[in-house]
């Protein structure tokens, strides 16, 4: 069944511009491919008061939340703690984890082994360190390398049936195409009708997106775009 998602990016050096956060486009377009759908993004500082505050405003409205960064073995890594304060529980240490920390900087390592009380924790193929899970709320690193590898072990649990989309490219400026965009999307409002404009060597390209779960519906809307204007307004 299709969910709606949120993902929560948590890190000060996203909101600086020291780091480019790479997690939610992979996230957005993974998915996508699944068959749900990323609705929100909120980003937020290394604050507990600030990811608690978020967290609950987004649990309430959507089926799951992935968030991103902050569980590492340092001061500023406050996730767990934060997702604890939101539902209003202790940390508990899981002795299960010791073996996956490592015996090297193991104080700093020890807390890696505190989760949320009451958290489930799913395991990996290869044996590392698992995704933690807090009823709707999955916790993954925001080492991108890292996120994408513990995303397909929870990415079974967003399948859903798939999208269908088609495209077409224009060759005009996006006003002349408005009217008949408008008028296709009120004839399919199930589907998503994305114009978007794009800079290239001609001075006027846009790319005209279609797409929903029914394939039907997304061809005849393809259609009734292709009928709508004349040969010279699309891009060869």
């Amino acid at each position: 069944m299709e969910q709606r998602l949120a993902l929560l990016v948590v890190g000060n050096e996203i909101l600086t511009g020291k780091v480019e956060d790479k997690n939610t486009p992979y996230l957005a377009k993974r998915i996508w491919e699944l068959g749900s759908r990323l609705e929100r993004v909120v980003v937020v500082p290394d604050e507990i008061e600030a990811i608690a505050q978020e967290l609950n405003a987004l649990r309430r409205v959507f089926d799951a939340i992935i968030t991103s960064g902050g569980i590492g073995p340092t001061h500023d890594d406050v996730t767990m703690e934060a997702i604890a304060y939101a539902f209003g529980i202790p940390l508990v240490q899981k002795p299960s984890l010791f073996p996956l920390l490592g015996a090297q900087h193991l104080e700093g390592k020890m807390r890696m082994a505190y989760v949320p009380k009451g958290a489930s924790l799913i395991p990996t193929d290869d044996g590392t360190f698992p995704v933690v899970r807090m009823e709707n709320v999955y916790i993954l690193p925001g080492v991108p390398r890292l996120f994408q590898k513990k995303l397909e072990v929870i990415a079974s649990q967003f399948s859903a049936d798939p999208y269908f989309i088609e495209s077409v490219t224009f060759s005009v400026p996006e006003s002349w195409l408005s009217q008949a965009l408008g008028a296709i999307q009120k004839a399919h409002p199930t589907l998503q009708i994305g114009s978007y404009p794009k800079i290239e060597k001609n001075p006027f390209v846009v790319l005209v997106t279609i797409e929903g779960k029914d394939a039907g519906q997304v061809q005849a809307a393809l259609k009734r775009l292709k009928s709508s204007f004349p040969p010279e307004y699309f891009a060869g």
